[in-house]
């Protein structure tokens, strides 16, 4: 059979190159599977395979599963209190690798499953492969919102590591500033897009802000980062008022 073929052709190449990293650490295991999810897709596309696009989404599965199981409580379940900045910058570094692949695998899977690549004459006929199960844009829907979680997520516990370990006082404002961030390119990529679930996850992350801004916030910061996270939380709630009320039509 062609199909199997190719693709077991291709994962073997594959498994060779991951050999490496999964016998040095097995905290590499979820940026593995991820990359083999994307080929998977990859394949699938080039041969017209339902039954291997959904294979990858099994495996894409199993990816988000295990990122948010095994190694965002493995990664974060110390705080950094008192570390060296060189010693945080090199953990930094490794967990960027092993976050940042799975997520830039899931914005890829996005990407691919939107216009998929040329393919092969080899295709495989109808007749031997399985009906799709995921109708429509859904599949790429989910991979993006799935990839703006799992990038929400990181950033939020990464930013509150280093503040725990470099600047304590402004933890809980730094945090509030970064859901601000998410919240105002939310709003403009939804205008972007022309995609109202966005804009309204966008204002909806905005009202959590000024909640934990006032009710929050302001019970655990200090005088004078109290005074900053409140201004540059109300720059950016400003901002994002601005323009959601400018470009909403």
């Amino acid at each position: 059979d062609r199909e199997l073929l190719l693709s077991f052709t291709a994962l073997a190449a594959l498994f060779i190159t991951i050999t490496v990293p999964l016998a040095l650490s097995s905290e590499w295991i979820t940026a593995t599977w991820a990359v083999q999810a994307l080929v998977m897709l990859w394949i699938a596309g080039k041969l017209d395979s339902k039954f291997l696009q959904h294979l990858g989404y099994v495996l894409y599965m199993i990816v988000l599963g295990r990122f948010i199981c095994i190694d965002l409580p493995t990664q974060y379940i110390f705080v950094s209190t008192g570390m060296p900045l060189g010693e945080y910058a090199v953990q930094f570094m490794e967990r960027l690798m092993i976050f940042g692949v799975p997520i830039a695998s899931f914005v890829a899977a996005g990407r691919l499953l939107q216009s998929p690549p040329e393919g092969l004459p080899m295709a495989v006929e109808r007749d031997n492969d399985i009906d799709n199960l995921v109708q429509g844009n859904w599949a790429v829907i989910l991979a993006a919102t799935v990839a703006l979680g799992m990038l929400f997520v990181f950033t939020s516990l990464e930013l509150r590591e280093f503040l725990d370990a470099f600047v304590p006082g402004l933890c809980a404002g730094g945090i509030s500033i970064l859901w601000a961030v998410f919240a105002l390119s939310m709003i403009g990529g939804g205008i972007y897009k022309n995609t109202r679930a966005l804009r309204y996850v966008g204002l909806a992350l905005f009202a959590v802000v000024a909640w934990k801004v006032f009710f929050v916030d302001l019970a655990r910061l200090e005088q004078i980062y109290r005074i900053v996270a409140f201004l540059l939380s109300g720059i950016l709630l400003l901002s994002g008022s601005f323009v959601y009320l400018t470009f909403r039509t």
